[in-house]
């Protein structure tokens, strides 16, 4: 608890503000509708805490001190954040001019869509708007959000809107099947649903976790019987250009690595894959916050298809 604060109370404040305005105890307790004794001993109150005597007589009453002058300063905006909280107004949130730094967190498994998030670094029209991109498992992102270390996840989560979180859905990912001239499905460039069953695919490993795509996936019944389990995406991507099988992801990352590589391509399905939602989750104590809320809107218009 900071101790100098409860020898202060804001009704001292109060009278240090009118008793600058008015320059006369007799005016104050008559504005305030306090007695002139309350108003004199407020000032004795107020001139032993800043050891300073705060107003001088002067024949046309009494004048602040330079101290006062400074303490004024700083006691208004502590009566404007007071009065904001009173009457719930929202504090205002300008991108343009604002210092603030942003966390957010994006999953290992990321889509052209969660890039954009990283653009918030780049924007020269938000010159002092900072974001750190994190990458954090569901369960830990959700710790981190009610811990106030976290102020966006952003992934695959699903919805959640409870009284811990809120959630929006930013846009959903088509699932697309790639594969390298190493394959031999290659050169007729489909893929039919009892060659997908059959074939060999890569995932890229999250421990023992179960994803949504995985719960997608065995929904429409397209278990994948061989896996070759990958640390990271870049292995995944690596051991497709040399091997005999399969990577499903998302259709905007397939078509990228397929501008970058003319030994992969996007193999037409003659069957139906999933798709995927992705959603951003905030604590729930942050929906009315200003800036928690253009940092979605920023993010959900960045993340919405071209």
């Amino acid at each position: 608890m900071r101790e100098s604060v409860r020898h202060i109370s804001l009704n001292m404040l109060v009278v240090l503000e009118a008793l600058c305005v008015h320059g006369s105890t007799v005016m104050v307790a008559r504005q305030l509708s306090i007695t002139q004794p309350a108003v004199s001993q407020c000032l004795k109150r107020l001139r032993e805490i800043a050891d300073d005597p705060l107003f001088i007589r002067t024949p046309k009453g009494l004048k602040p001190t330079p101290k006062c002058l400074a303490i004024r300063a700083q006691a208004a905006a502590a009566l404007d954040i007071c009065e904001n909280i009173v009457t719930n107004k929202a504090v205002s949130f300008d991108p343009a001019t604002a210092e603030r730094r942003f966390s957010v967190s994006i999953p290992e498994q990321k889509t052209p869509y969660l890039f954009s998030v990283l653009g918030i670094l780049l924007e020269k029209q938000y010159p002092r708007i900072r974001a750190d991109i994190v990458r954090l498992s569901e369960d830990e992102g959700m710790s981190a959000l009610s811990a106030g270390a976290l102020d966006l996840f952003v992934g695959f989560s699903g919805k959640r809107d409870d009284e811990k979180y809120r959630s929006e859905k930013i846009t959903s990912f088509e699932c697309k099947v790639i594969c390298s001239k190493m394959c031999s499905l290659y050169p007729n460039g489909t893929l039919t649903r009892s060659q997908y069953l059959t074939r060999p695919h890569v995932k890229v490993a999250q421990g023992l976790d179960v994803t949504l795509l995985d719960n997608a996936l065995t929904s429409l019944g397209l278990i994948q019987k061989t896996l070759l389990l990958v640390p990271d995406k870049e292995s995944a991507y690596e051991l497709v250009r040399q091997k005999d099988c399969l990577f499903i992801i998302d259709r905007q990352t397939a078509q990228m690595l397929c501008r970058q590589h003319d030994d992969l391509k996007i193999l037409q399905e003659k069957f139906s894959l999933p798709s995927i939602d992705i959603y951003q989750v905030w604590d729930a104590r942050c929906d009315a916050d200003p800036a928690n809320i253009w940092l979605r809107s920023y993010i959900k218009k960045k993340c919405a298809p071209s």
